[in-house]
């Protein structure tokens, strides 16, 4: 929501043009939440992507974090996600798509080599809280749209 907001409040030329005043303190929760009379959310979200376009290099861009909610693990949803944001990289000229995984969350290794991607043999320190591990980071050539 925090990103919405600031994305709004980022447009004020389109605030005005399309609902008359700047955005408001609560714009992204009423954007949100707009749906058609009679309209309710019934999907629920299942995962969430994070990608940081060019980098490390200009030509790469990685995944930082694909998650799909463990409910619905086997459902195809991590592979058809992966499958939009090689896409999107793509789009935006990257030749290489990298991932991180971090060893302590080694079950996921698979997943990413299913998804044609290779070790590269970087290793980077991760610390989160309690956490202190090593990020073995993961590379594919991406194809240009």
């Amino acid at each position: 929501m925090a990103e919405l907001q600031r994305v709004l409040e980022g447009a004020p030329g389109y605030c005005q043009r399309v609902m008359g005043v700047p955005a408001g303190p609560a714009e992204a929760q009423s954007t949100y939440s707009a749906l058609p009379e009679g309209k309710t959310y019934d999907d629920e979200m299942v995962g969430c992507a994070d990608v940081i376009r060019g980098w490390p290099r200009a030509d790469t861009s990685i995944i930082g974090l694909l998650l799909i909610a463990e409910t619905h693990h086997g459902r195809g949803y991590g592979r058809a996600a992966c499958a939009e944001l090689e896409k999107t990289i793509g789009s935006w000229g990257a030749k290489r798509a990298r991932a991180a995984v971090v060893r302590t969350n080694a079950q996921a290794i698979p997943f990413w080599e299913r998804m044609g991607f290779e070790p590269t043999g970087e290793m980077k320190p991760y610390r989160y809280g309690a956490v202190v591990s090593e990020a073995i980071i993961f590379e594919k050539p991406i194809a240009s749209p």
